[in-house]
């Protein structure tokens, strides 16, 4: 991978992240696609060895759960239970749009620092 490669992969990440705040939707493939992308961004930077904190940091991002599926409590059960699954469901959907999001802003935010680095070099 070059530089220029990896900032099409900035850009590229840039208009993912924009599109997963606005629609809200997290599909297995769109996950998928953004995964393998920060997958590739962080490895090209992590042979590049540009600080050492940015270096530690991408090692500790682990990779992205596609399957993600939150604990439900019991209390949540019996109240899917008496409202037919309704409350459990919206919960669910509730839980994996804030990990998504929250995951998804971190992995953001890293590669934001990493191309800071680069321009300002």
């Amino acid at each position: 991978m070059t530089l220029d490669e990896l900032f099409r992969n900035f850009t590229d990440e840039e208009f993912q992240y924009n599109r997963f705040l606005k629609t809200k939707t997290f599909t297995f493939d769109m996950l998928e696609k953004y995964s393998k992308l920060f997958e590739s961004i962080k490895n090209f930077t992590i042979r590049m060895s540009l600080n050492d904190e940015i270096s530690s940091a991408l090692n500790s991002t682990k990779c992205l759960e596609l399957n993600y599926h939150p604990n439900i409590s019991i209390f949540r059960k019996i109240l899917g239970f008496f409202t037919f699954g309704l409350s459990t469901k919206r919960y669910v959907n509730r839980m994996k749009v804030n990990f998504y999001t929250r995951e998804i802003y971190q992995r953001h935010m890293l590669i934001k620092s990493v191309r800071l680095t680069l321009e300002n070099e």
